[in-house]
């Protein structure tokens, strides 16, 4: 099977032949907003699995839904409607983390902390979905709920007209997404709501900057935030993204051509491991302000440890198969070792992988909400691949292990290179990397500490 670096450059090469960047729909950049469903398809039709296009365990509309609903439309009237002038603008991740039972938004609740940001210098907008009744109450929070309510009908209504105003230009998107990228017919209904509800979010975030003058706009992964991305491009305002993950090589994320209409003016970094070309923007516009989460946690933080006959193997949905069946072959040849698995958020297992994991005594699924940074301090023996998370446990100076054997290929292993991992090329290994008493130190920072001043000098220049 081909990898996902060479698939992703089969893509690139693609949206270039098509000039796909180039193509503007009522103003807007299409391409940039439509790519990662469309990539996802293409991936998947590859045999690669792609949590672009994964179904979200949602909660249930409830009675709290329909409260924050009404919550959300009163702040987007207010936000309408009247003047509030705002330093910045952070736009909170999808994806929350239990700590010590309270659910954060772990890239900017952090920093809000360390910087002592007063409330009335910033707005921090999210989705209730994203906000269970256990979140923290540390920062107000403007629910956008409404927003993309009100731009998903409006889109649909809208859609005809905006259709035969750019009829060219959506037969062309058409055309190439059914010649390479897939044939569901779906997706050139999805192409055009997409682009209309965009084109209404934009009008909304638009008005609602226009208010508030905030001096830049700051979230996390693009992809989460491009209708406030492009909103404040439009109107000159700076746009800082912060980075996600672990970022080795092509990836359907970042990979592409920059768009200035779209993409984030500044990239913050969160350390110096990963390659600076792989991020999609002018390496000179990425700073490393270190990784706010780990001074957040030292004061808060007190995790008793498992015996170190426990090993917690990450996992993630491109290899979860590969994950379980290595795991499973090392519970055979090593039954005194207790083998933990934790899943990616988005990554589910079937009714025959949850059998086979019960079958044995020694594996199990340690999958939960809990931050992941938390998770590995219970561990002395870390192993994955090229999850962020390994990364995270180095840096946490624990003993971590990549994989680069059975289906599994640790990005940017070098052999003449010490950087602190331990690589298993063949499983054999496992043995003698639980053999090993202390950690070997890792010569770069994948996580480096977070830096006030120079973050600071980010949103504020």
């Amino acid at each position: 099977m081909a990898t996902l670096d060479s698939l992703v450059a089969e893509i690139l090469e693609v949206e270039e032949r098509y000039n796909l960047n180039k193509i503007n729909i009522s103003g807007i950049p299409a391409w940039p907003i439509l790519k990662y469903r469309l990539r996802g398809h293409y991936l998947i039709s590859k045999g690669v699995t792609d949590i672009t296009l994964a179904k979200n365990n949602k909660t249930k509309r409830s009675i709290r839904s329909v409260k924050y609903w009404f919550i959300s439309l009163f702040q987007l009237l207010s936000l309408l409607f009247s003047k509030k002038n705002v330093k910045y603008c952070f736009v909170g991740f999808t994806r929350l983390e239990n700590v010590n039972n309270k659910r954060i938004d772990k890239f900017f609740d952090p920093i809000i902390k360390c910087c002592e940001l007063e409330e009335n210098d910033y707005l921090y907008f999210n989705n209730e979905i994203s906000h269970p009744a256990d979140r923290s109450d540390e920062h107000p929070i403007v629910y956008t709920d409404i927003i993309r309510t009100l731009s998903l009908l409006c889109g649909v209504i809208i859609s005809p007209f905006v259709y035969l105003l750019n009829k060219k230009e959506f037969q062309k998107l058409n055309n190439v997404t059914t010649d390479y990228f897939t044939k569901d017919k779906k997706a050139k209904l999805y192409s055009i709501l997409k682009i209309c509800s965009f084109t209404v979010q934009r009008v909304m975030y638009r008005r609602i900057f226009k208010n508030t003058k905030p001096g830049v706009i700051i979230g996390v992964s693009r992809i989460t935030f491009l209708p406030q991305a492009l909103a404040a491009k439009s109107l000159g305002i700076k746009v800082v993204e912060m980075q996600h993950g672990i970022t080795l090589g092509r990836t359907p994320q970042y990979s592409g051509e920059y768009n200035p209409k779209i993409d984030p003016d500044v990239f913050c970094a969160f350390g110096n491991s990963c390659p600076l070309d792989v991020f999609g923007i002018d390496p000179l516009k990425i700073v490393n302000i270190g990784w706010a989460l780990k001074s957040y946690l030292k004061t808060s933080l007190n995790v008793e440890e498992f015996d170190p006959n426990y090993v917690l193997f990450i996992s993630d949905p491109e290899i979860s198969d590969y994950i379980l069946s290595t795991v499973l072959k090392l519970a055979s040849m090593h039954p005194d070792v207790n083998f933990h698995i934790r899943r990616h958020p988005q990554e589910r297992y079937g009714q025959k992988q949850i059998t086979l994991i019960d079958d044995v005594q020694n594996v199990k699924d340690v999958t939960s909400t809990e931050c992941s940074q938390i998770a590995i301090m219970r561990y002395k023996y870390i192993v994955g691949e090229n999850s962020s998370v390994v990364f995270e446990a180095i840096s946490a100076g624990k003993m971590v292990a990549r994989l680069n054997c059975e289906g599994m290929t640790a990005m940017g292993y070098n052999p003449s290179v010490k950087d602190g991992f331990y690589y298993i090329n063949e499983i054999g290994d496992f043995e003698e990397f639980i053999n090993q008493r202390e950690a070997t130190g890792a010569e770069t920072v994948a996580y480096s500490d977070f830096n006030t001043i120079i973050f600071k000098s980010v949103i504020n220049n």
